[in-house]
This record gives C-alpha cells, structure tokens and sequence, in this order.
C-alpha cells in the first residue's frame, strides 16, 4: 500500500471516530415511584462511560439551569406530606416547574436513553418523555431486563425490537459503536450539529 492510499484510509478511519463528541443525551427512567439508588445508579454508569467519549449527560436529576429545580425522595416526601396537608397549590407550582425543566431537558437532547428495569415499577412522566422523544424523531435507546414484558403500547409506538436493551452495559456498547462508526448512522432520526456547532 503506498501512502497516499494509507493516508485516505487514516483520514477515513479518523472521520468515523468520535462521531458523538459534543452530542447531549437525555437520560428518562421512573423517579418518584423509585428509590433513589435505582434511579441514580444507572444514570450515573452511563454518564460515566459516554462523559469518556465527550457525550454531554442532560441529568434530570441533577441542576442543569441556572434557574433549575431538583427533584429527589426526599422532596417529594416533604411535598407529599403537604398534599396530605390539603396544600396542593405549592406542590402545583414546584411540580409544573419540574416537568417543564425536563421536557426542556428533553428538546435540546440529541438522543435519550430510557430505562424502565422491568417495566413493573410505575412511572408517569417517562411515559410523557418517550412520547417527546418520538414526536421529536429523536434516537432512542430503551433498556429493559426482560423484552418480553414490554408493554404492548410501547411496542407499538416503538414498532421495532432493534431499540430495545436487556442491560444497561449492551446499551452503552452500541453508543459507543455508534461513536466509533463500526454501527452507522443509518437512521433519519440521527441528526447532529455540525462538530463545531455543538
């Protein structure tokens, strides 16, 4: 091989890399039906491995406005205990704020990763995101323990098994497949920011 044809190949090999770097995920799963480990814990390994790779992490539960609003166990329990209290106004006006700074989170995300673990823990504004995400035409990535016990509704919206992860590990291989460009972007859904736009 002369080196003029090594260097196409390098060149090519090099454009194929890192295609995701400055890309932004959004990370939905159940929150207040949840304990705070299984909510945390995954979100936390996936930040982890594609914060590697220069993928942005948008953590619904964490600060990411300056304005923002954090939703936890431990305010939720302090807000339930004012619904018991009949102080439904205050909990009206921190929760819309709540679901606002999500969707929010959600619009200016260039792929979402789900996890609904096993799909038996209830979960209401996952629901609302996964909806979002694909009106939106957004990439997603659903990671469930057993594809069996996937809700049919889900299913239909989804219509395709290919989106579906039985581990969170299998879904942070196929991203960073993704990034790498050994799995191309053949879906319409992937549309990125130019590099230096990002």
């Amino acid at each position: 091989m002369g080196p003029i044809l090594e260097y196409i190949m390098i060149t090519e090999i090099m454009k194929n890399k890192n295609k995701l770097k400055g890309s932004r995920f959004y990370s939905a799963g159940p929150l207040e039906m949840n304990s705070d480990k299984n909510a945390l814990d995954w979100r936390l390994q996936v930040h982890n491995e594609l914060s590697k790779l220069g993928i942005i992490h948008l953590d619904p539960t964490k600060e990411m406005f300056d304005d923002g609003v954090v939703e936890s166990n431990d305010i939720r329990k302090n807000f339930r205990d004012e619904v018991y209290k009949g102080n439904w106004d205050e909990v009206v006006d921190y929760f819309s704020k709540v679901i606002y700074k999500d969707c929010r989170l959600l619009d200016v995300s260039d792929f979402v990763v789900f996890n609904w673990h096993d799909f038996k823990t209830p979960t209401f504004g996952t629901h609302t995101e996964l909806w979002l995400a694909i009106n939106q035409k957004k990439p997603v990535f659903v990671i469930c323990e057993n594809i069996n016990e996937v809700p049919f509704w889900i299913m239909g919206l989804l219509k395709s098994r290919s989106y579906f992860y039985q581990s969170v590990e299998s879904c942070i291989e196929t991203i960073k497949k993704i990034d790498s460009g050994e799995i191309p972007m053949e879906s319409r859904k992937w549309k990125l920011l130019r590099e230096e736009l990002r």
